[in-house]
Protein backbone atom coordinates (compact mmCIF):
# COMPACT_ATOMS: atom_id res chain seq x y z
CA UNK A 1 0.00 0.00 0.00
CA UNK A 2 1.42 3.77 -0.59
CA UNK A 3 2.14 5.53 1.73
CA UNK A 4 -0.14 8.49 2.58
CA UNK A 5 1.19 11.86 3.73
CA UNK A 6 1.27 12.36 6.86
CA UNK A 7 3.63 8.61 6.99
CA UNK A 8 6.02 10.27 4.56
CA UNK A 9 6.44 13.36 6.80
CA UNK A 10 6.87 11.45 9.78
CA UNK A 11 9.44 9.20 7.80
CA UNK A 12 11.57 12.44 6.29
CA UNK A 13 11.35 13.83 10.15
CA UNK A 14 12.63 10.55 11.98
CA UNK A 15 15.41 9.78 9.37
CA UNK A 16 16.71 13.06 10.26
CA UNK A 17 16.41 12.30 13.80
CA UNK A 18 14.54 15.02 14.78
CA UNK A 19 11.96 15.07 17.60
CA UNK A 20 8.49 16.48 17.22
CA UNK A 21 8.85 19.45 19.21
CA UNK A 22 12.14 20.91 17.20
CA UNK A 23 10.54 20.22 13.69
CA UNK A 24 6.96 21.70 14.10
CA UNK A 25 9.08 24.86 15.83
CA UNK A 26 11.32 24.79 12.55
CA UNK A 27 7.83 24.43 10.43
CA UNK A 28 6.51 26.93 12.36
CA UNK A 29 3.58 24.83 13.56
CA UNK A 30 1.77 24.04 17.03
CA UNK A 31 3.69 20.76 18.01
CA UNK A 32 0.24 19.08 18.32
CA UNK A 33 -1.00 20.38 14.63
CA UNK A 34 2.28 18.72 13.10
CA UNK A 35 1.23 15.43 15.23
CA UNK A 36 -2.02 15.48 13.41
CA UNK A 37 -0.63 15.88 10.04
CA UNK A 38 1.64 12.95 10.53
CA UNK A 39 -1.46 10.65 11.93
CA UNK A 40 -3.60 11.89 8.82
CA UNK A 41 -6.18 13.26 11.23
CA UNK A 42 -5.80 17.02 9.31
CA UNK A 43 -4.66 17.64 5.74
CA UNK A 44 -1.93 20.82 6.21
CA UNK A 45 -1.90 23.52 3.54
CA UNK A 46 0.16 24.00 0.51
CA UNK A 47 2.66 26.25 2.15
CA UNK A 48 3.12 23.58 5.00
CA UNK A 49 4.27 21.08 2.16
CA UNK A 50 6.65 23.94 0.73
CA UNK A 51 8.16 24.02 4.01
CA UNK A 52 8.37 20.59 4.93
CA UNK A 53 9.92 20.01 1.35
CA UNK A 54 12.74 22.61 2.11
CA UNK A 55 13.39 21.56 5.53
CA UNK A 56 14.04 18.07 4.19
CA UNK A 57 15.40 18.50 1.04
CA UNK A 58 12.61 16.40 -0.52
CA UNK A 59 11.02 16.84 -3.71
CA UNK A 60 8.15 19.44 -3.43
CA UNK A 61 5.64 18.36 -6.15
CA UNK A 62 6.01 14.40 -4.46
CA UNK A 63 4.78 15.74 -1.41
CA UNK A 64 1.76 17.87 -2.93
CA UNK A 65 0.93 14.64 -5.22
CA UNK A 66 0.67 12.92 -1.88
CA UNK A 67 -1.57 15.89 -0.50
CA UNK A 68 -3.80 16.06 -3.55
CA UNK A 69 -4.16 11.97 -3.27
CA UNK A 70 -5.12 12.05 0.15
CA UNK A 71 -7.85 14.98 -0.35
CA UNK A 72 -9.09 12.52 -3.04
CA UNK A 73 -9.02 9.58 -0.50
CA UNK A 74 -11.04 11.54 1.86
CA UNK A 75 -13.45 12.75 -0.46
CA UNK A 76 -14.54 8.88 -2.23
CA UNK A 77 -13.52 7.22 0.78
CA UNK A 78 -16.93 6.02 2.01
CA UNK A 79 -18.11 5.32 -1.54
CA UNK A 80 -18.80 1.99 -3.79
CA UNK A 81 -14.82 0.63 -4.91
CA UNK A 82 -16.32 0.82 -8.38
CA UNK A 83 -17.90 4.20 -8.37
CA UNK A 84 -14.37 6.06 -7.05
CA UNK A 85 -12.47 4.31 -9.03
CA UNK A 86 -14.54 5.12 -12.26
CA UNK A 87 -14.15 8.93 -10.34
CA UNK A 88 -10.78 8.99 -10.56
CA UNK A 89 -10.57 7.75 -14.43
CA UNK A 90 -12.68 10.44 -14.95
CA UNK A 91 -10.50 13.10 -12.80
CA UNK A 92 -7.44 11.36 -14.90
CA UNK A 93 -9.20 12.04 -18.53
CA UNK A 94 -10.41 15.48 -17.26
CA UNK A 95 -6.43 16.66 -16.11
CA UNK A 96 -4.85 15.55 -19.36
CA UNK A 97 -7.45 17.83 -21.45
CA UNK A 98 -7.32 20.94 -19.23
CA UNK A 99 -3.50 20.26 -19.34
CA UNK A 100 -3.43 20.09 -23.01
CA UNK A 101 -5.92 22.76 -23.77
CA UNK A 102 -3.46 25.71 -22.77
Amino acid sequence: MAKNLGTKIRELRTKRGMRLRKAAAALDVDQSLLSKYERGDRLPSEDFIRRTAKLFSYDAQELMAMLLSDKFLADVKDEDVYVASKALKIAEQQIKYFTHKE
